[in-house]
């Protein structure tokens, strides 16, 4: 659990000023849901503190997703959004009694997941709970952009960025889950400190990405097996948002490997990419490509075609 959003619901519970709203920020795979769920235990936890015992009845029903006041919203957009009449059943429900026992600090506690994916008129049906919540109600909102989210919203939430870990924290994190100190590292340097690509990598899961095929298209100039590659991700409109946000650290890595600083992530491919003949030695290229795959990211957030973007990604980044 990020440390900063921890210690930051304690002070509120300790001071007896928690907060009805909260929008937890942060790249994929960083662990939004996680912290989610420990808060949750945090101000659900039947000792009060702040801190969860992981004991009482409230600790072990979330911990087993079994507690019948912390409801996990799914959405049911085609884009992964969620859809109006998924988040009005939940300004209806916030007015009904909880179920179990209402602790100290909350009774009933709704998680939502990825809010940023969702049209400025489905988000605008929480406005008004937001404006009026019920008595001992608390929304933990999550996003991997903030700009995705209403400004209102955002005005009314207390906004939390959940950072990388440093080394020494995903290190300790990860043996704490029973990996070997030196595997630990060996990811770190792959990496770094996003928690959910550090468990995919031990897990042997990141040799599936596309990222090696695309830097290799990338570093050729291959317009063809670039459009191919982006093509086949942008099958699932996440899957090619979660490439282009790679891409992306990608180059801040080269750039980083490129001025002699130790890169925070993709040490490996940095190096690839670096290595090509065909970018600019002063890294005006990566610079470029850089500004052409914020341009995409951007475009995809605001529901542009999956298809139709990775085409024009491809096209414009062979030409740089």
């Amino acid at each position: 659990m990020n440390s900063r959003a921890a210690q930051l619901v304690q002070r509120m519970i300790k001071k007896d000023r928690l907060c009805h709203s909260f929008i937890l920020c942060g790249e994929p795979g960083v662990g939004k849901r996680t912290a989610a769920y420990f808060m949750a235990k945090q101000i659900l936890c039947e000792k009060g503190s702040g801190v969860p015992c992981q004991v009482c009845r409230s600790c072990r029903l979330i911990e087993a997703s079994a507690h019948p006041d912390v409801i996990t919203l799914t959405p049911s957009g085609k884009s992964g959004g969620y859809r109006q009449d998924d988040l009005r059943p939940i300004v209806y429900d916030s007015y009904i009694a909880p179920n179990e026992t209402p602790g100290s600090h909350a009774s009933k506690l709704y998680i939502i997941p990825e809010l940023d994916k969702s049209l400025p008129a489905a988000q605008s049906v929480l406005l008004k709970v937001l404006e009026e919540p019920s008595e001992g109600v608390v929304f933990i909102m999550t996003a991997v952009d903030r700009q995705g989210i209403l400004p209102t919203l955002l005005s009314r939430s207390v906004v939390i960025n959940l950072p990388l870990m440093s080394k020494s924290e995903s290190i300790k994190t990860l043996c704490e889950l029973g990996y070997p100190r030196d595997r630990a590292e060996s990811a770190y340097s792959l990496v770094g400190g996003n928690i959910g690509s550090l468990l995919a990598c031990l897990r042997g899961e990141r040799d599936q990405s596309p990222l090696r095929e695309v830097i290799d298209a990338v570093s050729r100039a291959d317009e063809y097996r670039l459009n191919r590659l982006l093509f086949q991700a942008s099958r699932d409109k996440e899957e090619l948002l979660r490439l282009i946000r790679e891409l992306k650290e990608l180059i801040a890595s080269s750039c980083e490997e490129k001025n002699g600083v130790e890169p925070s992530r993709f040490k490996e491919e940095a190096a690839l990419l670096l290595s090509s003949r065909w970018l600019d030695p002063r890294l005006g290229s990566l610079t470029k490509i850089y500004s052409l795959l914020d341009e995409a990211e951007k475009s995809l957030l605001k529901n542009s075609n999956p298809a139709l973007t990775a085409g024009w990604l491809s096209s414009v980044i062979c030409c740089q």
